[in-house]
């Protein structure tokens, strides 16, 4: 008889969203916030405490923690959607492409219409996340400019769209930061 204790597969893998925090501290290494020169990997990571803070655990949290903390991996950080894919699934990479934004359709309409058009899209985990970002942009970078422009995409998401339980959670906090500013 082994004295080894036979252990299935999947408990050596690494967790999404460990290897994504590995992954976004080199992909983000030097970059800084504009608003605020503090490392870019601080908004990532506040992306993914909001995030993470208002959904259950359970099935696709782990793909959540690593889609918040890769959330703009495509878009600042020279990362494309087949490195994701390869290292993290379609699950993240599909949900970090939906975040992405596309700047010549933003030149072309504006940011306020792209991203309030884009909102109604999204699917809804993806969501989540774009109200985690908005929420932590809110608190880092809140000029007049940026939170009446957060203030009208929220409300533009509550009359042409439902919430989930959660989403509405976080749009409320949202709000609730809005007022007291």
């Amino acid at each position: 008889m082994s004295n080894f204790v036979s252990l299935p597969e999947s408990a050596f893998k690494i967790p999404k969203t460990i290897a994504a925090a590995n992954f976004a501290t080199r992909k983000h290494r030097g970059e800084l916030r504009k608003q605020t020169a503090l490392p870019y990997l601080v908004h990532c990571y506040a992306v993914y405490a909001i995030a993470t803070e208002y959904k259950k655990r359970g099935d696709g949290f782990d793909e959540l923690g690593a889609a918040c903390l890769l959330h703009d991996s495509i878009e600042n950080a020279g990362v494309t959607y087949e490195e994701l894919e390869s290292l993290f699934g379609a699950e993240v990479a599909n949900v970090v492409a939906e975040l992405t934004n596309d700047n010549k359709e933003i030149e072309r309409i504006g940011k306020l219409d792209y991203i309030n058009n884009k909102l109604l899209k999204l699917s809804n985990r993806a969501l989540l996340i774009k109200l985690a970002d908005m929420l932590a942009n809110a608190t880092d970078y809140p000029t007049y400019k940026n939170l009446e422009r957060i203030a009208k995409h929220i409300r533009h998401l509550r009359r042409n769209r439902t919430l989930t339980e959660t989403q509405e959670k976080v749009a409320e906090h949202i709000e609730r930061h809005l007022e007291k500013i």
